[in-house]
Protein backbone atom coordinates (compact mmCIF):
# COMPACT_ATOMS: atom_id res chain seq x y z
CA UNK A 1 0.00 0.00 0.00
CA UNK A 2 1.24 3.47 -0.92
CA UNK A 3 0.05 6.34 1.23
CA UNK A 4 0.55 10.08 1.29
CA UNK A 5 -1.15 13.39 0.53
CA UNK A 6 -0.50 17.10 0.14
CA UNK A 7 -2.65 20.12 0.67
CA UNK A 8 -2.37 21.41 -2.92
CA UNK A 9 -3.07 18.16 -4.83
CA UNK A 10 -6.22 16.07 -5.01
CA UNK A 11 -6.03 12.59 -3.57
CA UNK A 12 -6.93 9.52 -5.61
CA UNK A 13 -7.49 6.26 -3.73
CA UNK A 14 -7.07 3.23 -6.01
CA UNK A 15 -8.48 -0.09 -4.79
CA UNK A 16 -7.52 -3.24 -6.68
CA UNK A 17 -6.24 -6.69 -5.73
CA UNK A 18 -4.04 -6.73 -8.86
CA UNK A 19 -0.70 -5.08 -8.11
CA UNK A 20 -0.08 -4.56 -11.81
CA UNK A 21 -3.27 -2.56 -12.23
CA UNK A 22 -2.39 -0.42 -9.22
CA UNK A 23 1.03 0.24 -10.72
CA UNK A 24 -0.58 1.38 -13.98
CA UNK A 25 -2.93 3.75 -12.14
CA UNK A 26 -0.05 5.13 -10.09
CA UNK A 27 2.09 5.66 -13.18
CA UNK A 28 -0.68 7.39 -15.13
CA UNK A 29 -1.90 9.69 -12.35
CA UNK A 30 0.90 10.34 -9.84
CA UNK A 31 2.30 13.34 -11.75
CA UNK A 32 -0.96 15.25 -11.21
CA UNK A 33 -2.51 13.70 -8.09
CA UNK A 34 -1.52 12.21 -4.77
CA UNK A 35 -2.25 8.53 -5.42
CA UNK A 36 -2.90 6.11 -2.56
CA UNK A 37 -3.03 2.45 -3.53
CA UNK A 38 -4.55 -0.43 -1.57
CA UNK A 39 -5.61 -3.97 -2.40
CA UNK A 40 -8.38 -4.11 0.22
CA UNK A 41 -11.80 -2.51 0.32
CA UNK A 42 -11.75 -2.64 4.11
CA UNK A 43 -8.41 -0.83 4.18
CA UNK A 44 -9.70 1.78 1.73
CA UNK A 45 -12.58 2.58 4.07
CA UNK A 46 -10.04 3.26 6.83
CA UNK A 47 -7.87 5.34 4.48
CA UNK A 48 -10.75 7.65 3.57
CA UNK A 49 -11.12 8.66 7.19
CA UNK A 50 -8.07 10.88 6.59
CA UNK A 51 -9.13 12.03 3.09
CA UNK A 52 -12.96 11.95 2.96
CA UNK A 53 -13.09 14.01 -0.26
CA UNK A 54 -10.83 11.70 -2.27
CA UNK A 55 -11.50 10.41 -5.78
CA UNK A 56 -11.96 6.63 -5.42
CA UNK A 57 -11.14 4.15 -8.21
CA UNK A 58 -12.51 0.81 -7.02
CA UNK A 59 -12.19 -2.53 -8.83
CA UNK A 60 -15.31 -4.69 -8.83
CA UNK A 61 -13.86 -8.20 -8.47
CA UNK A 62 -11.86 -8.42 -5.25
CA UNK A 63 -11.67 -10.91 -2.40
CA UNK A 64 -13.68 -9.85 0.61
CA UNK A 65 -15.79 -6.83 -0.20
CA UNK A 66 -16.69 -6.45 -3.86
CA UNK A 67 -16.44 -3.08 -5.59
CA UNK A 68 -20.16 -2.33 -5.49
CA UNK A 69 -20.16 -3.12 -1.74
CA UNK A 70 -17.17 -0.84 -1.14
CA UNK A 71 -18.64 2.18 -2.98
CA UNK A 72 -22.00 1.65 -1.25
CA UNK A 73 -20.34 1.83 2.15
CA UNK A 74 -18.21 4.79 1.15
CA UNK A 75 -21.34 6.67 0.04
CA UNK A 76 -22.75 6.32 3.56
CA UNK A 77 -19.52 6.84 5.50
CA UNK A 78 -17.85 9.46 3.28
CA UNK A 79 -20.51 11.05 1.04
CA UNK A 80 -18.06 13.76 -0.11
CA UNK A 81 -15.90 11.18 -1.89
CA UNK A 82 -16.32 10.80 -5.66
CA UNK A 83 -16.59 7.10 -6.52
CA UNK A 84 -15.65 5.41 -9.81
CA UNK A 85 -16.18 1.66 -10.35
CA UNK A 86 -13.60 -0.25 -12.37
CA UNK A 87 -14.50 -3.61 -13.97
CA UNK A 88 -12.92 -5.96 -16.45
CA UNK A 89 -16.10 -7.87 -17.04
CA UNK A 90 -19.55 -7.13 -18.40
CA UNK A 91 -21.08 -7.19 -14.90
CA UNK A 92 -24.27 -5.23 -15.50
CA UNK A 93 -25.89 -6.20 -12.18
CA UNK A 94 -22.88 -4.99 -10.20
CA UNK A 95 -22.78 -1.72 -12.15
CA UNK A 96 -26.50 -1.14 -11.51
CA UNK A 97 -26.01 -1.80 -7.79
CA UNK A 98 -23.04 0.57 -7.73
CA UNK A 99 -25.10 3.24 -9.48
CA UNK A 100 -28.13 2.86 -7.22
CA UNK A 101 -26.51 2.13 -3.86
CA UNK A 102 -23.05 3.60 -4.27
CA UNK A 103 -24.10 6.55 -6.44
CA UNK A 104 -20.92 6.23 -8.50
CA UNK A 105 -19.80 9.12 -10.68
CA UNK A 106 -18.68 6.88 -13.54
CA UNK A 107 -17.30 3.43 -14.34
CA UNK A 108 -14.23 2.35 -16.31
CA UNK A 109 -13.46 -0.84 -18.21
CA UNK A 110 -10.24 -2.79 -17.96
CA UNK A 111 -7.71 -2.86 -19.51
CA UNK A 112 -7.21 0.85 -18.87
CA UNK A 113 -7.17 3.34 -21.67
CA UNK A 114 -4.76 5.99 -20.44
CA UNK A 115 -6.66 8.93 -21.94
CA UNK A 116 -9.99 7.67 -20.64
CA UNK A 117 -8.59 7.18 -17.13
CA UNK A 118 -7.04 10.64 -16.98
CA UNK A 119 -10.17 12.27 -18.44
CA UNK A 120 -12.48 10.48 -15.98
CA UNK A 121 -10.37 11.46 -12.98
CA UNK A 122 -10.12 15.07 -14.23
CA UNK A 123 -13.91 15.23 -14.59
CA UNK A 124 -14.34 13.70 -11.13
CA UNK A 125 -12.01 16.33 -9.64
CA UNK A 126 -13.90 19.10 -11.40
CA UNK A 127 -17.21 17.64 -10.17
CA UNK A 128 -15.80 17.55 -6.64
CA UNK A 129 -14.60 21.15 -6.81
CA UNK A 130 -17.95 22.42 -8.05
CA UNK A 131 -19.79 20.47 -5.39
CA UNK A 132 -17.58 21.70 -2.57
CA UNK A 133 -17.69 25.28 -3.88
CA UNK A 134 -21.48 25.13 -4.03
CA UNK A 135 -21.56 23.84 -0.47
CA UNK A 136 -19.29 26.66 0.64
CA UNK A 137 -21.55 29.17 -1.11
CA UNK A 138 -24.61 27.67 0.58
CA UNK A 139 -22.89 27.90 3.93
CA UNK A 140 -22.04 31.53 3.22
CA UNK A 141 -25.66 32.19 2.24
CA UNK A 142 -26.83 30.59 5.50
CA UNK A 143 -24.31 32.66 7.44
CA UNK A 144 -25.39 35.86 5.72
CA UNK A 145 -29.04 34.97 6.24
CA UNK A 146 -28.35 34.45 9.92
CA UNK A 147 -26.61 37.83 10.09
CA UNK A 148 -29.48 39.45 8.22
CA UNK A 149 -31.98 37.86 10.58
CA UNK A 150 -30.00 39.28 13.48
CA UNK A 151 -29.95 42.72 11.86
CA UNK A 152 -33.71 42.48 11.22
CA UNK A 153 -34.30 41.55 14.86
CA UNK A 154 -32.16 44.45 16.03
CA UNK A 155 -33.83 46.87 13.64
CA UNK A 156 -37.25 45.60 14.69
CA UNK A 157 -36.40 46.17 18.33
CA UNK A 158 -35.13 49.65 17.47
CA UNK A 159 -38.29 50.46 15.50
CA UNK A 160 -40.46 49.26 18.35
CA UNK A 161 -38.53 51.53 20.70
CA UNK A 162 -38.92 54.42 18.27
CA UNK A 163 -42.64 53.71 17.93
CA UNK A 164 -43.02 53.82 21.69
CA UNK A 165 -41.24 57.18 21.68
CA UNK A 166 -43.51 58.45 18.90
CA UNK A 167 -46.55 57.66 21.00
CA UNK A 168 -45.38 60.36 23.36
CA UNK A 169 -45.36 62.89 20.53
CA UNK A 170 -48.48 64.50 19.12
CA UNK A 171 -49.32 63.55 15.54
CA UNK A 172 -52.19 66.04 15.44
CA UNK A 173 -52.00 69.72 14.59
CA UNK A 174 -53.15 71.58 17.68
CA UNK A 175 -55.12 74.28 15.83
CA UNK A 176 -56.95 72.32 13.14
CA UNK A 177 -56.98 68.86 14.75
CA UNK A 178 -55.76 67.42 11.46
CA UNK A 179 -52.68 65.26 11.03
CA UNK A 180 -49.57 67.36 11.25
CA UNK A 181 -46.35 67.19 9.23
CA UNK A 182 -44.99 64.40 11.42
CA UNK A 183 -48.04 62.30 10.68
CA UNK A 184 -47.74 63.25 7.02
CA UNK A 185 -44.19 61.95 6.89
CA UNK A 186 -45.12 58.64 8.54
CA UNK A 187 -48.67 57.47 7.96
CA UNK A 188 -49.24 59.27 4.66
CA UNK A 189 -45.89 58.03 3.34
CA UNK A 190 -46.87 54.46 4.27
CA UNK A 191 -50.21 54.84 2.50
CA UNK A 192 -48.51 56.21 -0.61
CA UNK A 193 -45.90 53.45 -0.75
CA UNK A 194 -48.59 50.80 -0.20
CA UNK A 195 -50.43 52.03 -3.30
CA UNK A 196 -47.18 51.91 -5.25
CA UNK A 197 -46.45 48.33 -4.15
CA UNK A 198 -49.97 47.21 -5.06
CA UNK A 199 -49.80 48.92 -8.45
CA UNK A 200 -52.69 51.26 -7.65
CA UNK A 201 -52.89 54.88 -8.82
CA UNK A 202 -52.51 57.52 -6.15
CA UNK A 203 -52.72 61.30 -6.22
CA UNK A 204 -51.76 64.16 -3.99
CA UNK A 205 -53.55 67.51 -3.58
CA UNK A 206 -51.82 70.61 -2.23
CA UNK A 207 -54.24 73.34 -1.12
CA UNK A 208 -53.35 76.86 -0.05
CA UNK A 209 -55.71 79.42 1.50
CA UNK A 210 -55.99 82.45 -0.81
CA UNK A 211 -54.99 85.90 0.51
CA UNK A 212 -54.28 84.48 3.97
CA UNK A 213 -51.73 87.18 4.77
CA UNK A 214 -54.38 89.81 4.04
CA UNK A 215 -56.76 88.16 6.52
CA UNK A 216 -54.11 88.30 9.23
CA UNK A 217 -53.17 91.88 8.40
CA UNK A 218 -56.72 93.23 8.20
CA UNK A 219 -58.55 91.17 10.82
CA UNK A 220 -55.86 89.81 13.14
CA UNK A 221 -54.35 86.42 13.79
CA UNK A 222 -57.44 85.19 15.59
CA UNK A 223 -59.35 85.62 12.34
CA UNK A 224 -56.56 83.80 10.50
CA UNK A 225 -56.87 80.90 12.96
CA UNK A 226 -60.65 80.82 12.44
CA UNK A 227 -60.14 80.62 8.68
CA UNK A 228 -57.68 77.73 9.02
CA UNK A 229 -60.04 75.83 11.33
CA UNK A 230 -62.94 76.37 8.96
CA UNK A 231 -60.96 75.16 5.95
CA UNK A 232 -59.77 72.13 7.94
CA UNK A 233 -63.36 71.25 8.91
CA UNK A 234 -64.55 71.49 5.31
CA UNK A 235 -61.69 69.35 4.02
CA UNK A 236 -62.21 66.76 6.75
CA UNK A 237 -65.92 66.40 6.04
CA UNK A 238 -65.65 66.52 2.24
CA UNK A 239 -62.89 64.02 1.50
CA UNK A 240 -63.75 60.36 0.90
CA UNK A 241 -63.29 57.63 3.47
CA UNK A 242 -59.98 56.38 2.04
CA UNK A 243 -58.49 59.88 1.66
CA UNK A 244 -56.10 61.38 4.19
CA UNK A 245 -55.82 65.09 4.94
CA UNK A 246 -53.07 66.87 6.86
CA UNK A 247 -52.02 70.39 7.63
CA UNK A 248 -48.75 70.81 5.77
CA UNK A 249 -47.77 74.02 7.49
CA UNK A 250 -48.93 77.62 7.66
CA UNK A 251 -52.01 77.93 5.44
CA UNK A 252 -51.22 74.85 3.33
CA UNK A 253 -53.03 71.52 3.45
CA UNK A 254 -52.30 68.18 1.78
CA UNK A 255 -54.78 65.48 0.76
CA UNK A 256 -53.65 61.98 -0.24
CA UNK A 257 -56.15 60.23 -2.52
CA UNK A 258 -55.31 56.49 -2.72
CA UNK A 259 -56.77 54.71 -5.75
CA UNK A 260 -57.35 57.95 -7.65
CA UNK A 261 -55.55 58.83 -10.85
CA UNK A 262 -55.00 62.49 -11.62
CA UNK A 263 -58.34 62.86 -13.43
CA UNK A 264 -60.35 61.48 -10.50
CA UNK A 265 -58.31 63.50 -8.02
CA UNK A 266 -59.07 66.64 -10.02
CA UNK A 267 -62.79 65.99 -9.55
CA UNK A 268 -62.16 65.64 -5.81
CA UNK A 269 -60.13 68.85 -5.81
CA UNK A 270 -62.94 70.76 -7.50
CA UNK A 271 -65.38 69.44 -4.92
CA UNK A 272 -63.10 70.57 -2.09
CA UNK A 273 -62.54 73.95 -3.69
CA UNK A 274 -66.29 74.49 -4.14
CA UNK A 275 -67.09 73.34 -0.59
CA UNK A 276 -64.61 75.81 0.88
CA UNK A 277 -65.89 78.63 -1.32
CA UNK A 278 -69.49 77.88 -0.24
CA UNK A 279 -68.53 78.03 3.44
CA UNK A 280 -67.44 81.06 5.41
CA UNK A 281 -65.43 81.53 8.57
CA UNK A 282 -66.63 83.49 11.60
CA UNK A 283 -64.73 86.70 12.18
CA UNK A 284 -63.74 86.90 15.85
CA UNK A 285 -62.38 90.42 15.38
CA UNK A 286 -64.12 93.69 16.27
CA UNK A 287 -65.81 93.87 12.88
CA UNK A 288 -67.60 90.56 13.49
CA UNK A 289 -69.56 88.87 10.74
CA UNK A 290 -68.04 86.23 8.52
CA UNK A 291 -65.06 85.98 6.25
CA UNK A 292 -65.18 84.63 2.69
CA UNK A 293 -62.62 81.90 2.11
CA UNK A 294 -61.24 80.33 -1.07
CA UNK A 295 -58.39 77.96 -1.75
CA UNK A 296 -56.10 77.21 -4.69
CA UNK A 297 -55.31 73.52 -5.27
CA UNK A 298 -52.55 71.73 -7.16
CA UNK A 299 -52.99 68.10 -8.13
CA UNK A 300 -50.27 65.56 -8.98
CA UNK A 301 -50.93 61.92 -9.75
CA UNK A 302 -48.67 58.87 -9.60
CA UNK A 303 -49.61 56.17 -12.09
CA UNK A 304 -48.66 52.52 -11.43
CA UNK A 305 -46.06 52.65 -14.22
CA UNK A 306 -44.56 55.94 -13.03
CA UNK A 307 -44.40 56.30 -9.27
CA UNK A 308 -41.78 58.84 -8.10
CA UNK A 309 -40.96 59.24 -4.41
CA UNK A 310 -43.57 60.97 -2.26
CA UNK A 311 -41.41 64.08 -1.92
CA UNK A 312 -41.35 64.45 -5.71
CA UNK A 313 -45.14 64.13 -5.92
CA UNK A 314 -45.42 66.74 -3.18
CA UNK A 315 -43.16 69.04 -5.18
CA UNK A 316 -45.27 68.58 -8.31
CA UNK A 317 -48.52 69.26 -6.44
CA UNK A 318 -46.93 72.31 -4.81
CA UNK A 319 -45.80 73.66 -8.20
CA UNK A 320 -49.27 73.06 -9.66
CA UNK A 321 -50.81 74.88 -6.69
CA UNK A 322 -48.43 77.80 -7.23
CA UNK A 323 -49.52 77.99 -10.87
CA UNK A 324 -53.17 78.02 -9.70
CA UNK A 325 -52.43 81.05 -7.53
CA UNK A 326 -50.62 82.77 -10.40
CA UNK A 327 -53.58 82.12 -12.66
CA UNK A 328 -55.97 84.01 -10.36
CA UNK A 329 -56.51 81.82 -7.28
CA UNK A 330 -59.64 79.87 -6.28
CA UNK A 331 -58.99 77.25 -8.92
CA UNK A 332 -57.47 73.80 -9.52
CA UNK A 333 -54.37 73.19 -11.63
CA UNK A 334 -52.88 69.76 -12.29
CA UNK A 335 -49.31 68.72 -12.86
CA UNK A 336 -50.38 67.73 -16.36
CA UNK A 337 -51.48 71.33 -16.90
CA UNK A 338 -48.06 72.52 -15.77
CA UNK A 339 -46.32 70.11 -18.15
CA UNK A 340 -48.42 71.35 -21.04
CA UNK A 341 -47.35 74.90 -20.26
CA UNK A 342 -43.72 73.81 -20.15
CA UNK A 343 -44.12 72.07 -23.51
CA UNK A 344 -45.39 75.24 -25.21
CA UNK A 345 -42.99 77.78 -23.74
CA UNK A 346 -39.25 77.99 -24.34
CA UNK A 347 -38.51 79.22 -20.87
CA UNK A 348 -39.12 77.39 -17.59
CA UNK A 349 -42.17 78.33 -15.56
CA UNK A 350 -40.48 77.23 -12.35
CA UNK A 351 -39.95 80.69 -10.90
CA UNK A 352 -38.41 81.15 -7.50
CA UNK A 353 -40.95 82.39 -5.01
CA UNK A 354 -40.58 85.23 -2.61
CA UNK A 355 -41.27 84.61 1.10
CA UNK A 356 -44.56 86.54 0.75
CA UNK A 357 -45.81 84.08 -1.88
Amino acid sequence: MKTGGTADRHTVVAIDDEEGDLAVIDALLSDDYEVICTSSGEEAIRILEACPTAIVLCDQRMPGLTGDEVVSRLRVLYPDSVRVLVTGWAELDAIVRALNEGQIFAYLRKPFDAAALRATVARAVQHQQVRLENRALLEEVRRMRSLMDQVVRERTALLEEENRALKDLSLVDELTRLNNVRALRTGMKDDYERCVRLGRPVSLLMADVDHFKRVNDEHGHAAGDAVLKRVADVLRTTIRGADVVARYGGEEFVVLAPGSAEAGATVLAERLRGAVEAASAPNPGPAGGTLAVTISIGVAGAAPDEAPPLDEVLRRADEAMYQAKKAGRNRVVTWSDVKRVLATKPQSTFIARSPAE
